[in-house]
């Protein structure tokens, strides 16, 4: 038997193979790059679901409570993940990454920061600030090398340009859900944080570097209560729950999609509504909800989870009204824009939103066009199927972390049945998955002595109690003197 931090490491390992191999299938066609893509999408959902499984009881952990990380492997695990975000040019043909090498002088500010952070560790010790701090540098850093790489008139996606474009349409006075096609579908939370960029006539993607270093900053400090409140040490090293989700952050595919997609504001949100479903209340969890949902519509689909572990845990009724006030945050996001223009903005982000064709969707994460061979409506069957037993997960258990494992489960397991697949979709569903608590989290039940132990300690015992009897027997008499 393993640690449930061991485990989940290497369920973690299991998601970056899995970011690789669909990448790297892109060099593959026809039926083996479909079949590539069938056998990652398969690799990252069991992947997801490994995490979850202790947590659900699905696995059998060793019961001991896992350590804190020593600060030294921590060092050696973020150089490792550094690397190759310092050498991406010779993976670029393998991974489609970066078709340059980075600057040098950005390079070397970002290796020599590192080395002074890790000075600094060697000479005042481990500090939860010193992690944060490393993290958030590490993340500012690796995206503003892919940045420097990628200029911004040649990514290889409309997103951000999407951004751009709806941005121009408001200084002119125009909804931003008006801009010619392809059509501007991202709703108000994912559009917002790059107002100030765009304001200060900037890079966007600068944006994209603060909401991942906020991210890594959250997990780092979340994740140490999380660890605290189950009773494990969080100060002489990092918790499995701190370092995960940073360390996956880091994987040089992400970091290309956290530096060049419109998804960095969706992660944020999507690991602060995780936290808030292990370590908050309900009233707060809905309105993370509600917010988070305002930046992603996929998020959205936590809705019936959440929902479900609020009605076993706090009744129906106070279920009911939780999920008003997820929906009236919503709306409240919402409400700006449907003042302004709400016909655009209805069709762009919710009815119009169109899909792939099968050949688009070879090679991708999806189960769509085998499910699709067998029902004509396979994508509505099978997220309406993937959710209700998420929800029924959820109501089973009263513990939030299951409720959490049953949301980053069914997230995942829902995204693979859309009509439109990015890779990038499922970072959401990785970070639910990669905060949530390892199975040992809990002080383990005190196993049962054989009765022959009890009773000899009973006869050895029986001398101490008479004595301690008659000394208290004694103390009362004097007293009453």
């Amino acid at each position: 038997m393993i640690r449930g931090a061991s485990y989940k490491a290497m369920a973690a390992l299991a998601v970056a193979a899995a970011l690789v191999a669909q990448r790297a299938g892109w060099h593959a066609s026809g039926a083996t790059r479909a079949a590539l893509g069938y056998a990652a999408s398969a690799l990252l959902l069991m992947a997801v679901v490994e995490m979850a499984a202790p947590i659900l009881g699905r696995r059998r952990l060793h019961p001991a409570p896992s350590p804190a990380i020593r600060p030294r492997v921590v060092v050696l695990v973020l150089t490792a993940l550094l690397a190759p975000n310092a050498a991406a040019r010779p993976l670029a043909p393998y991974l489609v990454l970066m078709p340059r090498t980075p600057p040098t002088i950005p390079l070397a500010i970002l290796i020599g920061s590192w080395a002074v952070a890790v000075a600094v560790l060697a000479r005042r010790g481990y500090s939860t600030r010193w992690l944060a701090v490393s993290l958030a540098g590490l993340m500012v850093g690796t995206r503003l090398l892919a940045q420097w790489v990628w200029p911004f008139h040649r990514l290889d996606g409309d997103m951000l340009e999407n951004v751009r474009r709806a941005f121009e349409a408001m200084s002119f006075g125009h909804s931003p859900y008006l801009v010619e096609a392809p059509p501007m579908p991202y709703l108000p939370l994912t559009l917002l944080p790059y107002a100030p960029a765009w304001a200060l006539g900037v890079d966007l993607r600068y944006a994209n570097a603060v909401c991942d270093a906020l991210t890594a900053v959250a997990a780092v400090y979340l994740g140490r209560l999380v660890a605290i409140r189950a009773g494990r040490d969080a100060d002489s090293g990092p918790a499995i729950e701190q370092l995960l989700l940073p360390c996956l952050m880091l994987h040089p595919i992400w970091v290309h999609f956290g530096a060049n997609t419109q998804y960095p504001p969706s992660v944020l949100l999507a690991t602060l509504l995780g936290y808030a479903a292990l370590l908050s209340g309900p009233r707060l969890q809905a309105i993370v909800l509600g917010l988070a949902t305002g930046a992603n519509q996929m998020i959205g689909a936590c809705g019936p989870i959440l929902l479900a572990g609020w009605a076993r845990r706090w009744g129906p009724a106070r279920a009911v009204g939780l999920g008003a006030l997820a929906a009236a945050m919503f709306m409240l996001v919402l409400a700006p824009f449907l003042a302004w223009d709400a016909g655009p903005l209805a069709r762009s982000a919710f009815l119009e939103r169109g899909g792939m064709s099968g050949p688009v969707m070879s090679g991708r994460f999806t189960f769509l066009p085998l499910a699709s061979r067998v029902a004509p409506h396979a994508a509505t069957i099978a997220t309406a199927l993937v959710l209700a037993a998420a929800s029924w997960t959820a109501h089973a258990s009263r513990r939030p972390a299951a409720t959490l494992a049953a949301m980053a489960v069914g997230l995942c397991a829902a995204m693979l049945f859309q009509p439109v697949s990015f890779a990038h979709y499922f970072l959401p569903a990785v970070a639910l998955a990669a905060i949530l608590p390892p199975a040992d989290g809990r002080a383990p039940a005190r196993p049962p002595r054989p009765i022959a132990a009890l009773r000899a300690d009973s006869r050895a015992g029986a001398p101490a109690r008479r004595a301690a009897s008659i000394f208290r027997l004694s103390r009362n008499a004097n007293c009453e003197k």
